[in-house]
């Protein structure tokens, strides 16, 4: 079960988001967000297949991600850098 749990340090919080397939933190305000996240491929998909079909495609690797997302009144701006390890995609 994943489990969320805010960390406050100063006036902005770090948000501590965990679950067995995936950890996200993530901290900032309601206009800006920094975060980090790191998952695995293989446990992500094994869990999204009970709520769809994902036909015969396996996944496997290690997803790291860290970026920044800017909420403005009439734009979101996303600035990230994402690196995938030992990826494998293959169809059964």
């Amino acid at each position: 079960m994943p489990t969320l749990r805010p960390v406050v340090r100063g006036k902005m919080p770090l948000w501590h988001i965990s679950s067995s397939f995936c950890q996200v933190q993530a901290k900032g305000t309601t206009e800006a967000i920094d975060y980090n996240v790191d998952a695995d491929l293989a446990q992500i998909q094994s869990f999204a297949k009970q709520f769809a079909d994902l036909g015969a495609w396996q996944l496997a690797g290690k997803l790291a991600a860290q970026g920044n997302v800017q909420l403005g009144k009439d734009a979101t701006v996303v600035k990230a850098q994402t690196k995938v390890d030992q990826l494998v995609v293959r169809k059964d």
